[in-house]
């Protein structure tokens, strides 16, 4: 038989002829007819050993691995079938919880095959419960990681030592539960091996499992390899429709009909509902056909009994979250999860691997700075379980909505079909603790802890990280860059809390109408400053995301720098509406000061506290929220400490820990518990810094300062008026940041010697932001401690809530108005978004009245999970 009658051999995929050579496999003539079977431990330079069974197809009525099956002249070979689908599904989705994959923050997301394989066959959520394996990771090489928790047993590494590297370095080695990768050496460390970084072998895993040190998230988002193209594009194979489970709902029931929507945040970062909010001016029209009942952006405490949909994101780790699910499921027709941590876990399942009495001790009993040590017990906080669940296993899930977090988009995209009576169905670009870890991953994962102000924890530990990573000095582009990011994320947070958060209490009253004490009050009452408010909040979300790929949990900050340039045309497209910016940003400033002015008596003794104020300053006395040294003044505005190290925190600050709450209490070491609790955040800044490098912020500042008189603004009521000075602050740097032509240029990073040990600090919108890391001598992350802006408050919270009380309570009852002053007290503060909004109306809080001298109870209010209040 002649070559060319070989050639003209041909086999049948789905329908289509197929030419093969002899001696092909099926899989290998597909790829060359541009057919994709999907597959994992296939690779074309290697030879085939079909362990990990994705490529199954029916050949000739059997169910078969096509990359080991050689193709026969006339074979009938079935790839794209509903069974095969979720067959490959099934098993995706048994690799994903046998081992620990956090898409996330893996720097290997948006590279890696197996999160692009689960985008391609539609799956959404992982179905099986995880093992939480606590797999051996060898950080012992210096230029190498071996993340086992990540190995899915494609062997490609084992094949390309051999074959290409010709050092046999890896193997597997054990069967079934117990398989592992191994390392063919006598000590068993990759660091005992002849591999190097050079090696194809370390550069040939489709996951995460073998990464090379440092490198982190150097590629930004929108060029990794996934990002705009699925598997099957690069893959070289375009297939009319992908076949996905349908599944009957409820939704043809909402067309044509506003819908009641109810939302929530269990175990999260709140960063799906930011993204939410992300739809900017579409809220305004989406809320022309969407009721909404409980939502953080209202004061509704509880689903309506005929809620249509709920969305919930964040993981199930205590009692109380069960309960809140149980209240969803029984409220809402239709529930999606939304999000990394509702579908999978997500970043809070990481404990899962760890004992809870381990993660408790670690906090409470041996964290840095801890005095009173003890494991709070309080019978009044909620029980953690054991271990963190996705959703689906405490109730029926209907659909899910992935990502970290879903784009605003895919919400749109979401509502819009439930409307018009579609089945909900997203495209493929809308699907897109610590300790242990290596610490170039620190900025990516850390953002993760809040949705709400991510890029100041990304900022924070990219600080820390630059320490550890021996640098001391960034180049100038990437600190301008660093400082353009975080003065767009105080831009966006500032205008979210004041806007959407609290202007409803200031421009209505405390106790108005519950129907327009909300957002969706002042859109109806006052449609031009809500638009204001909105699009400041988009612009500042523009701002992180032409410099982090997404406005939400981008990437940008790496060791020593930044990991992409700002493109002149990001550059201009920014610039072109500054001027708007800066002109909302002055009537928002005088906006908060006059509605703190038009109750001047009340609104100044309002829960009103004499405290110490900490914060960052400037080496001047400036106003600096990217850097500099610590300040302390007290009451009366003298000075405690001023220009003190922050490296040196330890030495000032200690946390105490109380039996009641989860949170710890700081105070100033020098000043004891009693008297060293303090405040920060936009209030302690204002009064503590000496001037403000921008005109108008600086004139805003000094009629607050007139206002105090001759000692520091101590009304708790004024941190709105002090946050809406630093919104215009933020407003006029990204004006002088963006014209300066050092912020276009290319030199972004600067290489140092490694330390083991990194502190950063900056001040993020709610205050103080401290981030701590030590480091061991594999570069894995030994110890970590974090100061967070609420925690500094926490204090200060609970002295305002005594105070309103005091203020309030008639000595015979106890009202919901107390209730409602409490939690405008708390809002003020913006600790957090569940607690800084009328969210925390769903958080159980009991107010008693006790008679001073013999404690008895003479009056108690309580508010229940639920928002049932009883007497």
């Amino acid at each position: 038989m002649s070559k060319s009658s070989k050639q003209r051999k041909t086999f049948i995929i789905d329908g289509l002829e197929i030419p093969f050579i002899e001696g092909e496999t099926v899989m290998q003539a597909a790829i060359k007819a541009n057919i994709y079977i999907p597959h994992l431990c296939f690779n074309p330079e290697f030879t085939p050993n079909g362990s990990c069974k994705i490529c199954t197809c029916e050949i000739n009525g059997r169910k078969t691995s096509s990359c080991c099956t050689k193709a026969q002249q006339g074979m009938l070979v079935k790839n794209e079938t509903h069974e095969l689908t979720m067959m490959r599904r099934t098993l995706v989705q048994m690799l994903f919880v046998e081992g620990n994959h956090y898409c996330p923050f893996c720097e290997r997301s948006g590279n890696c095959q197996l999160q692009a394989l689960a985008y391609d066959l539609g799956m959404t959520d992982l179905h099986f419960p995880r093992f939480n394996a606590k797999r051996n990771v060898d950080a012992s090489h210096p230029d190498i990681m071996i993340d086992r928790n990540r190995c899915i047993f494609c062997e490609l590494c084992v094949r390309a030592s051999i074959e290409v590297d010709k050092k046999d370095i890896f193997t597997i080695a054990g069967r079934s539960i117990n398989k592992r990768m191994a390392i063919n050496s006598k000590s068993g460390n990759l660091k005992d091996t002849e591999m190097k970084i050079t090696d194809k072998s370390a550069h040939i895993c489709p996951v995460g499992c073998i990464i090379i040190k440092g490198q982190g998230f150097k590629t930004p988002i929108g060029e990794r390899i996934y990002d705009k193209h699925s598997i099957r594009d690069v893959g070289n194979i375009r297939p009319d429709s992908l076949i996905k489970e349908k599944q009957q709902t409820e939704a043809t029931e909402l067309q044509k009909k506003k819908i009641k929507v109810a939302t929530c945040s269990l175990a999260g970062c709140f960063g799906c509902h930011m993204s939410f909010l992300d739809m900017d001016e579409r809220i305004i029209e989406l809320l022309e056909q969407v009721e909404l009942s409980r939502c953080p952006l209202n004061d509704i405490k509880n689903c309506a009994p005929d809620c249509d949909l709920g969305l919930i994101e964040g993981a199930v780790c205590n009692t109380e979250n069960i309960e809140v699910l149980r209240h969803f499921r029984k409220s809402c027709k239709i529930i999606i999860a939304v999000g990394s941590c509702a579908i999978n876990g997500g970043v809070p399942s990481l404990r899962n691997s760890i004992d809870v009495k381990a993660c408790l001790d670690e906090s409470y009993l041996n964290g840095i700075g801890v005095v009173t040590p003890k494991i709070p017990t309080d019978k009044e906080i909620p029980y953690l379980l054991e271990k963190v669940h996705p959703i689906h296993e405490v109730i029926k899930v209907d659909y899910f909505l992935p990502g970290c977090p879903p784009p605003a988009d895919a919400f749109w995209k979401i509502f819009n079909d439930l409307l018009d009576g579609k089945e909900p169905e997203l495209p493929y670009d809308l699907l897109h603790f610590i300790q242990g870890r290596p610490y170039w991953e620190i900025p990516i994962l850390v953002q993760r802890l809040c949705g709400i102000c991510p890029v100041s924890h990304h900022i924070a530990a990219g600080k820390a990280i630059d320490m550890i990573a021996g640098v001391t000095e960034l180049t100038e582009t990437a600190y301008k860059l660093r400082l353009l990011l975080h003065y767009g994320q105080t831009l966006q947070s500032h205008a979210l809390h004041f806007f959407h958060l609290s202007s409803p209490d200031l421009l209505f009253g405390f106790e108005s109408d519950i129907d327009c004490r909300n957002i969706v009050g002042v859109i109806d009452k006052h449609p031009e400053l809500a638009l204001q408010g909105v699009k400041l909040r988009k612009y500042g979300q523009e701002v992180i995301r032409v410099i982090c790929g997404k406005r939400i949990h981008g990437t940008g900050c790496i060791p020593g720098g930044m990991n992409k340039p700002l493109s002149r045309e990001d550059n201009n497209y920014l610039l072109g509406d500054i001027e708007q910016i800066i002109a909302w940003s002055e009537c928002a400033v005088k906006t908060a000061r006059d509605c703190y002015l038009a109750n001047e008596p009340f609104h100044k003794n309002f829960a009103l506290l004499r405290s110490n104020y900490l914060s960052l300053i400037g080496k001047n006395g400036e106003l600096d929220l990217y850097h500099g040294k610590l300040r302390l003044k007290d009451a009366s505005g003298n000075l405690l400490f001023d220009q003190q190290d922050y490296c040196d925190y330890q030495n000032l600050i200690q946390e105490e820990v109380k039996s009641w709450s989860y949170m710890k209490f700081p105070f100033i070491k020098s000043l004891g518990k009693e008297s060293g609790w303090y405040r920060t955040g936009p209030l302690a800044r204002i009064n503590n810094c000496d001037y403000i490098s921008t005109p108008r912020a600086e004139k805003a500042r000094q009629e607050f300062i007139a206002y105090g008189g001759k000692e520091p603004v101590h009304s708790t009521l004024a941190y709105h008026w002090a946050r809406m000075i630093e919104l215009l602050f933020s407003a006029e740097k990204i004006k002088q940041l963006l014209n300066d032509s050092i912020i276009t240029g290319g030199d972004l990073i600067v290489q140092g010697k490694r330390q083991n040990e990194g502190i950063g600090v900056i001040e993020a919108p709610r205050g103080t932001l401290f981030h701590h890391y030590q480091v061991d001598e594999d570069d894995l992350i030994s110890k970590a401690n974090l100061i967070v802006a609420t925690t500094h408050n926490n204090s200060a919270l609970n002295e305002s809530i005594r105070v309103v009380a005091n203020q309030q309570i008639n000595g015979r009852e106890i009202s919901e108005a107390v209730l409602n002053n409490i939690e405008v007290a708390i809002r003020a503060y913006d600790p957090c978004l569940s607690c800084a909004t009328h969210a925390i109306g769903k958080m159980p809080l009991k107010v008693e009245m006790r008679h001073q001298q013999s404690g008895e109870l003479i009056s108690q209010l309580i508010k229940d999970a639920d928002g049932t209040l009883r007497q």
